[in-house]
């Protein structure tokens, strides 16, 4: 697209609104910025659910007061994306 940009101002020079042709460009990067942030908070949405049951059993465990249960799943679930809030309770609790 820069291409194309760069071949009208070769053939046009003054007739183009230079601030038009930057807003654009700055446009458009806001809008691939924004839909770059929606697909990651779709991703985490949806890794959400996915770890939403085991997520329920480790609060379920820590709540009987079976902290080894709850270290053990957690540990073999390192990347949850809710890992600092159950380390948290975890700790209120510990």
């Amino acid at each position: 697209m820069n291409g194309n940009i760069a071949k009208l101002k070769e053939s046009y020079g003054r007739y183009i609104d230079h601030k038009a042709v930057r807003g654009a460009d700055e446009s458009r990067i806001n809008s691939l910025q924004e839909l770059a942030k929606g697909h990651q908070e779709h991703k985490d949405r949806l890794q959400e659910v996915a770890e939403r049951q085991t997520v329920n059993q480790i609060q379920t465990l820590i709540a009987k007061g079976d902290l080894a249960g709850a270290n053990k799943l957690m540990s073999g679930n390192p990347n949850l994306l809710k890992t600092a809030a159950l380390a948290k309770y975890f700790g209120e609790r510990d």
